[in-house]
């Protein structure tokens, strides 16, 4: 596993400020951004497939009243 050290140096209107030195490793970062695209792909998923049963309920409704 390779290891990087990045140092971030924020820019003010006042001038530089203290650098934030960030220190991690390629292969534990790309498992906790595959962790966090799950917790938003999923609730979309679920979210979307609720509204679509709920829009073929209310549909099916509407046809059996025709």
């Amino acid at each position: 596993i390779e290891k990087y050290q990045f140092s971030l140096y924020p820019i003010f209107t006042e001038g530089v400020g203290k650098p934030k030195i960030i220190n991690s490793f390629a292969q534990d970062d790309e498992k906790h951004q595959h962790d966090a695209d799950l917790y938003v792909i999923v609730p979309i998923i679920i979210s979307s497939s609720i509204l679509l049963l709920g829009i073929l309920s209310v549909s099916h409704q509407r046809m059996k009243k025709l």
